[in-house]
């Protein structure tokens, strides 16, 4: 028999197929033969008896290929635990007790297995015909270590594998359903239908089925109630049918017990799987430890959980105390608080996982035909990756697979199922709710706030919240509150002993990382990770709580609505996936039909910047006005897009735009102005122009005109980098509008110069230059720029003011320029109110908004500069970023406490006469086409003004002078000495 019989009974537990096989009976059928003939009172003829005799040598016969059989088989039957008794024909799992049939049978009878004659024929005929051995391939996770990556890969390698003789469960049960026109679904224990789909991360059902004694509080939805039969059948097919090796990937076999590992070594054993290879992945124990709780919680919708405690009657009947005001345990309060969790990371982390894997598949097993071994891979090796270490180097005799998997990019194991989720702001979200300082009466209510409070803590605070490895120049942007010192010491001796074990290769492998470097990393995630958020302390702040009693005014809360019809998805936020409807959900304003209406004039205004002339602040105030530019017909490419993307995906189409980030579409609208980048040169790109050109926001503005008839709005300062080319193009995409508006805004050159400098190094980092220590000064001065460097001095020419609306002016009749120091309105009004036709909506909008603080402040690194000269001279010995911190601060207060001076007041050396003259005539002539110089004495005012940044900001601090000055180089004597005595 070459399947498992219809008729046979399971008596409580999982059937776990090997050879088909019967009990061997001890009744002789020998004797009976005896008793009956000696019964006889006829006499037996020679034919009969010659008859009776071929038959009993053939009984004899059969009985005796059974008992060589069970014995080629079984060697290891006195050493290994054999998984089951027959019941039926089958083997059933002997860890269950219930089973009546096993008490039936003789103690000694239930762990005698034969193999069936017909199968021993059958199998001796095969391994005469081969000598392929049958391999079995166990990747066990652990969980968050890069096993989504192994699973998804090995989808598309299932052809690959299969030439390497090699099989898995699901694509063989797969394969199986589709030849015979099944439908693609099985049952679990539950006898509950399954998806399958896709059928690749269904592996766990596999991995179930060995879930014996898991605790509950450890399980999850992964109980041994999930166990797919199908799938262990499909196993022993592959084995017994097919004569190939098996794979099989399922993070989930890092929570199984003893019983659980001893079950799947013998499954393998019964199904002659001769080579086991049980193969895990390594993460370092700290890190490892965030990316589990974060994916414990990854799936808690914020509004949901609000809807479902209301609707329960708050917390009392749902929550513990401490869930009253959190949205769900931080990895602080499960660290600190919950011994549940504390004890499945001991369960689940790689260290445990190995040692009990090894423990059963390194001394339980005698068998002289099987070996076994447990292999270690680690996560943060970057000599190969790690998919490309597990089917090339892993995986035994899988060339094909493994030059498939090379001919594919490199995959970054971090990167798959494994992305950091900030939750802050939704817990603050929460917290503010539970606290009645906002009423998140809908799935709409929630996001609202949750990118009010994002908004206002990253752009009016300009703070972060990201809580990995925080930026130790960062400042701290949220109180928390931290693990104590003992909790932290265990979590670091892990993560060393650990570490010691799989992480530390050879003097050449990229494995290694050295105690001090990975201890820095450690303390990042000990103030940061390890940390959680102190909602209390924020949420009764002041500046916190005007900004909830104000959050009313800019983010409207709407009020309760009926609920949600079952069965609709959300995201992380709880906005509910709605079919298509006039209403925006990510930008919370109703959509304008103007198909209908007559519209004789329709406007196209662009502001062409350029750099550090206010811009930022305009296309801010332009995401917080979609509203009132869309009553006043007016449309933005990025707002429309997103608008237009938001809407399929709500139909289930899925879409997306390689590099653009959603969270700020507004600052995205460069991508527009790179489609007119024609001829630029290299020398003159920043880093964000070397992007490409994203024509779906040029198709958006045709849509704007074409479908809408509406009028467009583009802000964006790359403009100003276009060369005539550029411009003729973008008279030719505006020919759709008849009356088009170039904007500009103009700042006096001498001081747009040093603005456009200090963006141009802003992200700079201080340490990571001391760090490199490859140059002579932490970077170049803009003395130096202006002096020696033609292409910086060629680059703010054609990108300033004069130049960028000479050019525009060429191709447009139209062209507004804006007095970036007109102090008699605000420059975003006088663009919203004065410059943008017919937006009366817009202006009324506008001038009622609280004003916004600037940003991109420009840095005074005059400090860093000495600093880092004296590093580089060996006066002191900067050694981590602390050291650098200390250095700066240092220096700042000797100046400017001890000596009672400013920054300014170095030795300075300045530009040289030709050089000024140059920056002040160019000053001059846009002064005059631009600004408000009315007479000589406002023209005297300027030079002045002029002047002064000729002799502090248009110069550089002569650092040899400050360093050889004898108090300096006393000072700096100084401060090694407490660097090195810290």
């Amino acid at each position: 028999m070459s399947g498992r019989s219809e008729t046979a009974k399971r008596s409580g537990g999982y059937t776990f197929f090997g050879a088909d096989a019967t009990i061997v009976s001890s009744s002789s059928s020998s004797s009976s033969s005896e008793r009956a003939l000696a019964s006889r009172s006829t006499i037996i003829t020679k034919p009969f008896l010659a008859l009776l005799v071929l038959v009993f040598l053939s009984l004899a016969f059969n009985l005796a290929i059974v008992f060589l059989a069970f014995h080629s088989h079984g060697d290891n039957n006195n050493n290994v635990h054999i998984m089951g008794a027959l019941q039926d024909g089958k083997m059933v799992s002997s860890l269950s007790s219930s089973s009546s049939t096993n008490k039936k049978l003789p103690k000694q009878k239930q762990q005698e297995v034969a193999i069936r004659p017909a199968d021993a024929f059958e199998r001796k005929e095969i391994q005469a015909k081969t000598s392929t051995i049958l391999n079995a391939v166990i990747h066990i996770g652990p969980y968050k270590t890069g096993a989504t990556a192994i699973q998804q890969h090995s989808q598309n390698l299932v052809q690959q594998l299969s030439q390497d003789n090699y099989e898995m469960p699901w694509s063989h049960l797969q394969h199986q359903l589709q030849t015979q026109h099944k439908k693609l679904v099985v049952k679990n224990g539950n006898n509950e239908n399954v998806s399958v789909l896709p059928w690749w991360s269904k592996q766990m059902y596999f991995a179930a089925c060995f879930f014996q004694n898991v605790p509950v509080n450890r399980s999850y939805q992964e109980s041994d109630k999930l166990c797919v039969q199908d799938l262990l059948d499909a196993g022993a097919q592959i084995a017994k049918r097919e004569k190939k090796s098996l794979l099989v990937s399922a993070e989930q076999f890092s929570n199984v017990q003893e019983e659980g590992v001893q079950a799947l070594h013998d499954y393998l054993a019964v199904n002659q799987f001769e080579n086991v290879t049980i193969v895990a992945i390594y993460r370092r124990y700290y890190e490892w430890i965030s990316a589990f709780h974060r994916d414990r919680y990854k799936d808690v919708n914020l509004y949901d959980t609000i809807a479902s405690m209301d609707k329960n009657g708050g917390s009392s009947q749902q929550m513990q105390q401490y869930r009253e005001h959190h949205l769900f345990p931080s990895l602080y309060h499960e660290l600190q608080f919950n011994p549940s969790f504390q004890e499945e990371l001991h369960h689940k982390y790689t260290l445990p996982t190995v040692s009990r894997f090894r423990k059963i598949f390194t001394t339980a097993s005698s068998n002289k035909h099987t070996n076994n071994a447990v292999v270690v891979i680690n996560y943060h090796d970057q000599n190969k990756g790690m998919v490309e270490q597990f089917y090339c180097d892993i995986v035994p005799n899988a060339n094909n697979t493994c030059e498939s998997v090379k001919k594919e990019a490199k995959t970054d194991s971090s990167s798959v199922n494994d992305a950091i989720s900030e939750r802050v702001y939704e817990e603050l979200a929460f917290g503010a709710h539970t606290r009645g300082l906002v009423k998140l009466a809908s799935a709409k209510d929630a996001k609202n706030v949750v990118d009010a409070i994002e908004y206002y803590h990253g752009k009016t605070l300009n703070h972060t919240a990201s809580n990995v490895g925080g930026n130790e120049e960062d400042e701290d942007d949220f109180p928390r509150q931290c693990l104590p010192k003992e909790m932290l010491d265990d979590i670091w001796r892990i993560s060393v002993q650990t570490e010691e074990e799989f992480g530390i290769g050879g003097d050449n492998s990229a494995n290694v990382i050295s105690s001090s470097r990975m201890k820095d990393e450690f303390d990042k995630y000990s103030k940061r990770t390890f940390c959680e958020v102190d909602v209390d302390t924020v949420l009764t702040s002041r500046e916190w709580l005007k900004f909830f009693q104000e959050l009313r005014v800019h983010v409207p809360v709407e009020k309760d609505r009926p609920e949600d019809k079952p069965g609709k998805r959300r995201d992380s936020v709880g906005r509910v996936n709605h079919p298509a409807r006039d209403k925006d959900e990510d930008l919370n304003y109703e959509v304008n039909d103007h198909s209908n209406q007559q519209t004789p004039t329709t406007f196209a205004v662009i502001h062409v910047g350029p750099y550090k002339t206010g811009t930022t602040a305009i296309q801010q105030y332009s995401a917080d006005l979609v509203k009132e530019l869309a009553k006043d017909n007016y449309e933005m490419p990025w707002a429309y897009l997103k608008k237009k993307l938001t809407l399929q995906r709500q139909q289930g189409i899925k879409t997306s735009i390689s590099g653009i980030k959603v969270a700020s579409w507004w600052f995205k609208q460069m991508y527009f102005a790179l489609c007119f980048f024609q001829n630029v040169p290299t020398t003159r790109l920043r880093k964000e122009d070397v992007s490409e050109c994203k024509q779906e926001l040029l198709t958006s503005g045709y849509e704007i005109a074409d479908q809408n008839n509406n009028s467009l709005l583009v802000s964006a300062e790359q403009f100003s980098n276009t060369e005539d080319e550029g411009v003729a193009a973008l008279h030719q995409y505006t020919n759709r509008w008849n009356n088009v508006t170039i904007v500009a805004a103009y700042r006096r050159y001498f001081e747009w110069v040093v603005s456009f400098y200090n963006e141009k190094y802003r992200d700079l980092k201080f340490y990571d230059v001391v760090h490199a220590n490859k140059t002579e000064r932490l970077y170049p001065s803009i003395y130096q720029e202006l002096r020696f460097n033609q292409g910086f001095r060629d680059e703010i020419k054609h990108k300033y003011t004069l130049s960028t609306v000479a050019r525009f002016k060429r191709y447009f009749p139209n062209v507004v320029v804006l007095n970036y120091h007109d102090k008699s309105k605000r420059l975003v009004e006088r663009f919203y109110c004065d410059v943008i036709p017919n937006a009366p909506n817009t202006c009324r909008k506008l001038k009622v908004m609280k004003v916004k603080k600037p940003v991109n402040t420009s840095l005074n690194r005059v400090y860093q500069e000495l600093a880092y000269a004296a590093h580089r001279r060996g006066l002191i010995n900067i050694q981590s970023k602390n050291d650098a911190t200390v250095a700066e601060s240092s220096i700042r207060r000797y100046q400017g406490e001890d000596l009672n001076h400013t920054s300014g007041e170095f030795p300075h050396r300045c530009l040289p006469k030709r050089i000024l003259d140059e920056i002040w005539n160019i000053t001059l002539q846009a002064e005059k086409e631009f600004g408000d110089i009315v007479d000589d004495s406002a023209i005297q005012t300027l030079k002045d003004d002029f002047d002064k940044y000729s002799n502090t900001r248009l110069c550089e601090v002569d650092l040899e002078a400050v360093l050889l000055s004898p108090r300096w180089a006393e000072f700096f004597k100084n401060l090694n000495k407490k660097l090195n005595h810290k």
